[in-house]
């Protein structure tokens, strides 16, 4: 875990959770909730992670066209030399290219924050597939990578250091670590991330992450050897599958690696930042190695099982997903495939893979080689989901998870005052993912606090499954409803949207039936019955229109249906009766489009 820094005297923080430095006692900044506006300009997402000196974003930018991007929050001190720092490091970040670099679109303070706004990469991380501690204590079995794949990423992010080593000054990343290293799911490049802690050679108070972290960094000094130490340890936890976290300084397992790229790391792992190869001659090492023969090991999952039949490796894939999908990635299943004669399966996956996500390609290679697999089944931790009335900003988790496969869901439907983040999941097997659920305070209703959440999950192969919830404000301890700064889901534009049409129609029927009166009668009865349903159950102008504008249809055909029945067509009869049937059916028609929305 990244160590942070108390904004007030500058003393590190080891404990995410903490509200208040142990050494001064002053207020440490917790988490946004889904759904903040931040400088009026980035709305909150969801929360990523925390860094080495604060909170990592996914946000969306509603000036660009809602586009996401990853928001660093770092805390910053009163003195107006931080203020500098922080302007003069962000300019350089913001003149980086690279294109394995992720581009830095904008920086700005905020209160007593900072933040940069940078392009979001979408993908899996290098830390995903390793052995893990999670946080309830419960140990996460994962498995090295592969020899070749290794020294692949450890090319490519060598180029990486090259380019910022070499600029005037150079600019240090200072957190370089296999959580930082995203592999792009649609190009699979591997890109360096998280920016937010970088800075230029000299001295400052980013500590990066213990383990992965060399000796200068804890003292305060930064310098391109600090990048090399760093991706030296990444390249050791990769190899070996053991965490540099839970030992710092110390390497344990080295003599578990090959002989050539061991003593290659042990020169990055050099104490003195001066005995470490620079970023280009690292990367020719790598190379040197890279070309040597290698004996390839056969595929073997983390629980010890070495599949030699197509059953077992499906059974094995299904119950240890994560090695499967990085055996996908690194190319180790299609040697795999080769070598057991699955040659049109390892051709399929070559041409499928680019066109989708590695989950998806698992698990229709899986689906493929073992056509009678049973579906997937998706399950909700709720089936009805009730808000707190009493903590309006409280986070109300939906939890999914997914026995048999991995599937995609997505937010299909929602009430404009709930807050939805993110508004899609990919759910591997057995590995629950969560949507996070909010009240947006500015959007509850005085009245009908109530409403519906569709999700659609796409299990491959076209399968789509839909889910329905119920979703209420449950009341106060008194039993009093959220009294609503909203009289109803409904603004200026539903209204003029309806009425436009409503002003087409009553046109229409003057230029047709110019002497029926009582059509304009019917008209505007029924539009009246479908603006107040739309007031009453409405949740977007989409219902505005149709409400009204069908309401106002309805009350035409129904109080003509009732005049031809009655009196033959002749207008001007059965006048009340008329009215009244206009009303039912309007109102009929009104409550037949809601019940057909929720469905």
């Amino acid at each position: 875990m990244a160590i942070s820094i108390c904004p007030s005297c500058r003393a590190p923080v080891a404990n995410q959770q903490a509200r208040n430095c142990t050494q001064c006692g002053g207020s440490i900044e917790v988490a946004f909730a889904v759904g903040t506006m931040v400088a009026g300009q980035y709305r909150i997402v969801q929360v990523i992670g925390t860094g080495g000196s604060g909170q990592i974003y996914l946000a969306e930018d509603t000036r660009t066209f809602n586009r996401r991007c990853v928001l660093k929050r770092t805390l910053l001190g009163s003195s107006p030399a931080d203020h500098a720092r922080f302007a003069s490091e962000a300019q350089t970040l913001t003149k980086l290219r690279h294109p394995q670099v992720p581009q830095v679109y904008a920086f700005f303070e905020e209160g007593n924050s900072a933040y940069i706004a940078m392009e979001y990469i979408a993908g899996r991380d290098l830390e995903q597939g390793l052995s893990q501690q999670l946080a309830d204590g419960r140990f996460l079995p994962g498995q090295a990578r592969s020899l070749s794949q290794v020294l692949h990423d450890g090319i490519t992010v060598c180029s990486i250091l090259e380019h910022l080593h070499s600029r005037t000054p150079p600019v240090i990343h200072c957190d370089i670590k296999p959580a930082n290293l995203i592999r792009d799911s649609e190009s699979n490049s591997l890109f360096l991330v998280d920016f937010g802690a970088a800075a230029v050679t000299g001295a400052g108070e980013n500590f990066g992450t213990p383990g992965y972290a060399p000796p200068e960094q804890y003292r305060g000094q930064r310098q391109p050897a600090s990048d090399i130490y760093a991706l030296g340890a990444t390249l050791y936890h990769l190899l070996t599958d053991d965490d540099p976290c839970e030992h710092p300084l110390k390497f344990p397992r080295l003599e578990r690696i090959p002989k050539a790229i061991r003593v290659v790391i042990e020169e990055t792992l050099a104490e003195q930042p001066g005995r470490r190869p620079t970023a280009t001659a690292l990367r020719a090492a790598l190379e040197r190695c890279l070309s040597m023969p290698e004996d390839k090991p056969a595929l073997k999952f983390p629980s010890g099982v070495e599949p030699k039949t197509i059953a077992q490796f499906v059974a094995a894939a299904r119950s240890e997903w994560g090695y499967a999908v990085n055996a996908l990635e690194s190319g180790e299943l299609d040697r795999w495939l080769l070598d057991y004669e699955q040659r049109a399966a390892a051709v399929w996956l070559k041409q499928f893979r680019p066109k989708s996500t590695p989950d998806l390609a698992l698990q229709l290679l899986l689906r493929r080689l073992d056509p009678s697999l049973p579906p997937v089944e998706v399950r909700l931790s709720q089936q009805a989901i009730e808000l707190s009335a009493t903590n309006t900003s409280a986070i109300s988790p939906l939890i999914v998870t997914a026995h048999g496969g991995m599937a995609s869901i997505k937010v299909i439907n929602a009430p404009l005052w709930l807050h939805i983040g993110p508004q899609q999941l990919t759910v591997v097997p057995d590995a629950p993912e969560c949507f996070n659920l909010a009240l947006n305070v500015d959007r509850i209703p005085s009245r009908f606090q109530a409403g519906t959440l569709v999700l659609e999950a796409n299990i491959g192969a076209g399968k789509l499954q839909r889910f329905k919830l119920p979703v209420s404000i449950g009341e106060d301890a008194h039993g009093n409803r959220l009294q609503g700064s909203v009289k109803a889901p409904i603004n200026l534009w539903m209204m003029v949207s309806g009425w436009a049409l409503v002003a087409m129609m009553g046109l229409f029927l003057a230029l047709v039936f110019p002497l029926s009166q009582w059509l304009t009668l019917h008209l505007c009865t029924g539009v009246i019955v479908g603006i107040t349903m739309t007031w009453l159950l409405g949740d977007d102008w989409t219902d505005a229109v149709v409400m009204s504008g069908g309401g106002g249809l309805a009350g035409v055909g129904g109080g003509t249906i009732l005049i031809t029945l009655v009196t033959g067509g002749a207008v001007g009869s059965a006048s009340v009766g008329a009215f009244l049937v206009a009303v039912v059916t309007a109102l009929l028609g009104c409550l037949a489009y809601q019940w057909l929305k929720s469905y």
